[in-house]
């Protein structure tokens, strides 16, 4: 998969402490989604456009995932490499192949059926 990356700007308040502001720059994906990295931690996050602003985002109606940790080198074609692979794969094969087998991975609903 060919997917652009926009290199982008992050504004986060954590969720319940609005006087605080973290800023990160990242890769949006699709308007819709940032990579990002914070202390090593490659993240990915569910963002909203600013209106009228270039490349600024805010977090989105969604928490945000831990893809890789002890992150280092080149973080713009890490995340090409997952996007590529990723794009690869159907829902079953991320679901049994990566999702299942994610270490510390504690049971959850993903509320599939509905």
């Amino acid at each position: 998969m060919n997917s652009k990356l926009e290199l982008a700007t992050l504004v986060l308040s954590p969720f319940g402490q609005d006087e605080e502001v973290y800023v990160y720059r990242g890769y949006v994906l699709s308007c819709s989604y940032i990579f990002y990295v914070d202390e090593n931690t490659l993240l990915l996050r569910h963002v909203q456009k600013v209106e009228g602003v270039e490349h600024i985002y805010i977090d989105g109606h969604s928490g945000g995932i831990i893809l890789a940790e002890n992150v280092t080198g080149n973080t713009q074609e890490i995340i090409k490499s997952i996007v590529n692979r990723l794009s690869g794969m159907d829902g079953l094969s991320f679901l049994t192949d990566i999702l299942l087998w994610t270490p510390e991975r504690i049971d959850m609903n993903l509320k599939i059926d509905q």
